[in-house]
């Protein structure tokens, strides 16, 4: 066998050190940083990219793009057109590698994510945001604009906004707290929890829990197969709360200002006053055979109605003024107010 040559060993180190440079290169974390003027809406979309938006501090939208992928297999896309920018990933070949768009945004930009399994989070923003995912989580916080969030299978994380807003899950359970304005909370199946909103307030969930505190404003609550429980509920406008199968419970910050009902068809409808002073025209009915009628009061009125083949009981009583007009409805549960 030959002796190794001194300059052939020096060129097979060099070759070895460059293969293993490039490799390291290939498919280590990549950071690619831009900038770009003039520009009303960002459009994002990926396949399992996250987002993270946040308030920039100029005029400016900046872009901070970090991703682990081969350079050889996956192309980060930036297009103009006019003022609204587009944002894509694109992957060439099959591998694995993880990224991660941090957009910074002046006030008043558009911001739109669609996304397969990504995840988005948006802070301080002041503009519009319309993010979705199949099943990547969403969270939004401090942000004002009209704002529209959905998830499929993800997790949603709502807290401190204001505006127009929008929160939907299919199979999600729903964290939500401090929004004022607009709001629509719905989840086809998946729990509700909601504290401090004020507003014109829909909660909606036709498989699932529902627990809200301290909400304010016109109220209305929807669950078909699930309990409803609140509490520090203030009544400023025309409110309802309904259930088809479960239980609901209702426990006031104050007195009613304006008309409201709770009705299920399965279950218990409990109003509780808290200890608040009890004016307005009440009215309780049930099931003369299968529900129960409870209240502090003695009753003005007791009559008798056909209904879909059943008899109810309805009874009614005034105290003070005849508004606002409280309903407390249930088919064989209990309809029952409370004084506290």
């Amino acid at each position: 066998m030959k002796p190794v040559k001194l300059k052939t060993l020096v060129i097979c180190l060099v070759l070895m050190g460059s293969m293993f440079l490039a490799g390291v290169y290939a498919y280590g974390e990549h950071e690619i940083r831009k900038t770009f003027k003039n520009k009303k809406v960002v459009q994002l979309n990926t396949f399992s990219g996250d987002c993270i938006v946040k308030k920039a501090s100029g005029s400016e939208v900046e872009i901070l793009f970090i991703h682990s992928y081969s350079n050889t297999g996956f192309e980060p896309r930036f297009e103009e057109d006019g003022e609204k920018l587009i944002l894509k990933e694109k992957l060439h070949l099959s591998g694995s590698g993880d990224s991660t768009w941090n957009i910074s945004v002046p006030d008043k930009t558009t911001v739109l994510f669609q996304s397969i399994s990504g995840n988005f989070t948006a802070e301080g923003v002041r503009g519009d945001i319309n993010a979705s995912t199949v099943s990547g989580d969403l969270a939004a916080q401090d942000c004002k604009g009209e704002i529209n969030l959905k998830s499929v299978s993800g997790e949603l994380d709502v807290k401190n906004l204001s505006g127009n807003i929008n929160v939907t899950g299919v199979s999600s359970s729903l964290d939500i707290k401090d929004l004022s304005g607009e709001i629509r909370v719905i989840t086809a199946s998946g729990d509700i929890k909601a504290e401090r909103l004020d507003g014109s307030v829909l909660v909606k969930c036709p498989s699932g829990d529902i627990e809200i505190k301290d909400v304010r404003g016109s109220i209305d609550v929807k669950a078909a197969s699930g309990d409803i429980h609140a509490e520090g509920i203030i009544i400023k406008k025309e409110s309802s709360f309904k259930v088809a199968s479960g239980d609901i419970y209702v426990e006031l910050a104050k007195s009613a200002e304006e008309n409201l009902s709770l009705e299920c068809a399965s279950g218990d409808a409990i109003l509780n006053y808290n200890g608040n002073p009890i004016e307005g025209y009440f009215e309780f009915k049930a099931i003369a055979d299968r529900g129960d009628i409870v209240s502090p009061f003695p009753f003005d009125k007791e009559e008798e109605e056909e209904k879909w083949g059943k008899k109810y009981l309805i009874k009614s009583f005034k105290r003070g003024m005849d508004v606002p007009k409280i309903r407390i409805y249930t088919a064989s549960g209990k309809a029952e107010l409370r004084k506290k």
